[in-house]
């Protein structure tokens, strides 16, 4: 399963134990991936399909586990320095990772524009090497830079 928007899994956890999910753990598989179990061997489908609407809050791509699955990617925070004022959207920062990896969380702190020398953002590689390198994306016609590193 994959945790819709880039949601830590201790608030997600936690989040369902509130509301009275007590038999499920939620175990990270690495970036947006994790297993769901139940503490009392019953069947997680079932749990699932009992609440179905609460549940699409926190998971999507639900898929029945087996041996043959293979987690190749990895969530990692990187910064994204040189980011112009008026580039400050999610798209453009889906833009600036795509040679990295996949966009999986944006910062609250640059949404609401509380910083701007950097954007941080969450997101999801197959790369095991530490990220650190240039973007370069047309601006308003302009060629700009940009250097992302990872935290």
């Amino acid at each position: 399963m994959s945790v819709v928007n880039g949601e830590a899994i201790p608030v997600v956890q936690r989040r369902i134990f509130d509301d009275g999910f007590e038999n499920l753990d939620i175990i990270p598989l690495g970036e947006d991936k994790v297993l769901v179990r139940t503490s009392d061997n019953e069947d997680v489908s079932k749990v699932l399909s009992k609440a179905t609407y609460f549940f699409d809050h926190f998971f999507s791509k639900l898929v029945i586990w087996n041996k043959d699955i293979l987690i190749c990617e990895r969530g990692v925070w990187v910064r994204i320095y040189g980011v112009p004022l008026y580039a400050w959207n999610l798209n453009f920062f889906k833009l600036c990772v795509f040679d990295c990896g996949r966009l999986l969380r944006v910062d609250e702190v640059p949404v609401e524009k509380e910083r701007l020398d950097y954007a941080r953002v969450l997101i999801a590689t197959s790369s095991l090497e530490v990220i650190n390198t240039y973007a370069k994306l047309m601006v308003d016609g302009v060629i700009l830079d940009f250097k992302i590193i990872e935290e």
